[in-house]
């Protein structure tokens, strides 16, 4: 038996993983497992699901590579998307975030390929998490603040690789320059965020 307090606002990846709770196939509900508030983990087979009502939280990866997922309802109220939530969701092809919704965790949608707008950009809640378009200059899309860890990684297509048209309005760059691009780079730093952009 295990209880999780309303207090708790984030839960890691396979916290509870082989447990007796895990499992006990009497405590999956349509291929995804919750503990009372909670959504920990969904099975990778699943092609659908409607988070029931009263979630407050999906965990860390819950989602994390269940490629044959396509779609998913949220309900108000849930306040919580974990790191890796929905990463490499291959198949999903539109998700509505509730507005209860405050904060979306690390890489939550990257590899989500079929979330792509038709410049090719998977962008949730201003936020840039893919590029799987042809063009070999790209300009980041006006509303971006973010730009996701390895959102443009091990494209080679690229003659310049980024050209930001409105710099000042990237507030956040999650890249490592020197792993993750050969391209000359510069950085503007301040207390709260890092912007960087390609010359």
């Amino acid at each position: 038996n295990i209880t999780i307090g309303n207090r708790v606002t984030s839960i890691g990846r396979d916290v509870f993983y082989n447990t007796g709770y895990y499992n006990d196939e009497s405590n999956w509900e349509n291929g995804v497992l919750y503990i009372g508030k909670y959504l920990i983990i969904a099975k990778t087979g699943i092609t659908s699901c409607t988070v029931k009502a009263g979630t407050l939280c999906i965990a860390d990866s819950a989602f994390s590579d269940c490629s044959s997922l396509q779609s998913i309802t949220l309900p108000d109220g849930v306040t919580v998307i974990g790191d890796y939530a929905f990463s490499g969701c291959s198949s999903l092809q539109n998700i509505t975030l509730p507005d209860s919704v405050t904060k979306i965790g690390y890489e939550a949608f990257f590899g989500c390929k079929a979330l792509e707008n038709v410049d090719g950009f998977v962008i949730i809640r201003n936020t840039l998490y893919n590029y799987y378009g042809d063009a070999t200059v790209v300009t980041v899309p006006d509303g971006v603040i973010v730009i996701g860890a390895f959102a443009f990684s091990g494209d080679e297509k690229f003659e310049k690789f980024l050209d930001f048209s409105q710099k000042e309005n990237i507030d956040y760059c999650e890249w490592n320059k020197e792993e993750y691009c050969g391209n000359p780079c510069s950085y503007y730093s301040s207390d709260s965020a890092c912007q960087l952009f390609y010359v």
